[in-house]
């Protein structure tokens, strides 16, 4: 990588150098040059990955299991570690299993006993009579009479 930026930085130095209309020619051929291998580089991505859409999909699962379980590939590599560098002591039964830290307790009481008073809320917005004259004083009637033809 070392080499590749120093012959850029060479080549950007001599281009810089020249007049106008050489350096514009130059750069104009590099750039074209750059995107032509992007391009190429691009099609051939998508074409590989068209023709072997099956693996692509197995790799995005394999992918996102790996990424989500990072943590815990780490333990397995550990504990192959171990294993291997005493063998002796996997065949005698001496393995250790890894320590857990047991789950804290949930808070429950304080989510329900909101839920509690919800519900109680609610209950007695329910239980209220309604008033049934409220709902019929500005009824309109909608009929059709004969004088509207």
């Amino acid at each position: 990588m070392k080499k590749i930026k120093t012959i850029v930085v060479n080549l950007r130095n001599v281009i810089r150098g020249m007049k106008f209309l050489p350096r514009t020619a130059i750069s104009a051929a590099l750039a074209l040059v750059a995107v032509l291998a992007v391009a190429i580089v691009a099609d051939t991505a998508y074409n590989f990955m068209a023709s072997h859409s099956g693996l692509m999909m197995i790799a995005g699962i394999i992918g996102g299991q790996v990424f989500l379980y990072a943590k815990e590939l780490g333990r397995l590599k550990n504990g192959l570690k171990r294993l291997m560098a005493d063998p002796t002591a996997a065949a005698n039964g001496q393995t250790q299993a890894p320590k857990e830290k047991a789950p804290k307790p949930a808070k429950a009481a304080a989510s329900t006993a909101s839920f509690a008073t919800v519900a109680k809320d609610l209950a007695k917005a329910f239980s209220t009579p309604v008033d049934e004259d409220e709902d019929e004083e500005d009824q309109e009637s909608f009929e059709d009479g004969e004088d509207d033809i």
